[in-house]
């Protein structure tokens, strides 16, 4: 278990406006500040781009989800540097999810 202090990270595919998100990561933030924690919340997707993600055909979301992974892939690589605990919501990228997965949880607590 990380000490109290501890940055604990979260990787979701959508922003807390989306209740997947809310529900099963965001919600907990002050539970977790409380204990002494910090909960860092990394998304592959941001609020404008849900409206591709939900409206549009399949090449433009691939073409999002490609573009969106390589410009936050650095931020994901420095939060993972920063925690000691990684809580992946299910198939936080919607291809390759074990590989991230095994990736995210080298070194770290994975949940």
């Amino acid at each position: 278990m990380p000490a109290r202090g501890a940055t604990v990270l979260a990787v979701a595919e959508h922003p807390t406006r989306i209740a997947a998100t809310r529900l099963r990561v965001a919600q907990y933030r002050d539970a977790l500040a409380n204990e002494g924690f910090e909960l860092e919340l990394w998304t592959l997707l941001d609020d404008e781009d849900e409206s591709t993600w939900f409206e549009r055909a399949t090449v433009p979301r691939v073409l999002l989800l490609l573009r969106r992974l390589v410009t936050k892939l650095p931020a994901l690589i420095a939060a993972k540097r920063r925690a000691s605990l990684v809580i992946v919501q299910r198939e936080a990228l919607p291809f390759g999810p074990a590989l991230l997965e095994w990736w995210l949880g080298r070194g770290r607590v994975l949940v």
